[in-house]
């Protein structure tokens, strides 16, 4: 059980209602304990925000599971209007927005960037701090997002590749990070198309860089040469350019076999 008080989970709502723009996002829920914030959002509807202290049973994508430790990082879901909003732009503007967060907070510019399809990482290693889970549902979007903030090495379980802002020696705190995330998520929802790939790709992990996908029950293996992630994958393998739709392309790990 988390053993938040009263009066700490209303300073973050508190600091939260004060960063809404009042266009895509006007309600805000904090919990001290919640299986799912993606399920508690469900529930309320577009314009709501909801982030919670401890997610227990949190979700990532292909039903894996997110791991937050109670207090430790930020544990937030939004639902927007997919009237307002392609859908295929939630992945982009999520990762932007999770990315750019971390840079600002952690002042980790350069140092972390974006591995498609939802990952912000440490580039000098790869390890994970942030996950994004997109799910629709006829006119609501809800955008998850998980971010690793005042984690040690110790409190990641031996199988977990991951790190936190605070491992780059930042003391920024969850709170601060939540109100940073909502500004740059509602600020990259309103931005313009060109400018979003643009951000993305200055960020991309795997640009100039051999990897191995996964696509229609078929692997490629190539240098990646481009990606937009709001439709597709160009890669140069050795029989010639390819271009891999996002959507049903999976990126292959060192596990994958």
């Amino acid at each position: 059980m988390s053993d938040s008080t009263p009066s700490e989970l209303g300073a973050w709502r508190e600091a939260l209602v004060a960063s809404l723009d009042g266009r895509w996002f006007r309600d805000v829920e904090v919990l001290a304990e919640t299986p799912s914030t993606q399920d508690e959002v469900r529930s309320r509807g577009t314009g709501w925000i909801v982030a919670a202290r401890h997610q227990t049973r949190g979700r990532g994508r292909l039903g894996r599971t997110w791991t937050q430790s109670p207090a430790m990082g930020v544990a937030m879901s939004f639902g927007i209007d997919l009237t307002f909003v392609e859908p295929s732009r939630l992945s982009l503007v999520a990762g932007l927005a999770s990315c750019t967060t971390i840079e600002s907070c952690g002042r980790v510019e350069g140092l972390v960037g974006l591995r498609w399809p939802n990952d912000v990482v440490r580039r000098s290693t790869g390890e994970k701090l942030s996950g994004i889970l997109v799910e629709a549902d006829r006119s609501l979007a809800i955008v998850g997002i998980g971010i690793n903030v005042t984690h040690r090495p110790g409190d990641f379980g031996p199988d977990v590749h991951a790190t936190s802002i605070g491992a780059f020696g930042s003391s920024c705190t969850p709170i601060e990070v939540m109100t940073t995330l909502v500004t740059r998520l509602a600020s990259l929802l309103d931005a313009n198309a060109s400018t979003l790939l643009a951000s993305w790709s200055e960020r991309d992990v795997l640009i100039g860089h051999h990897h191995r996908f996964r696509h229609d029950g078929r692997e490629y293996s190539g240098l990646v040469e481009g990606i937009d992630p709001t439709s597709s994958i160009r890669i140069r393998t050795d029989d010639g350019p390819v271009r891999l739709p996002c959507l049903t392309t999976r990126l292959l790990s060192k596990e994958d076999v």
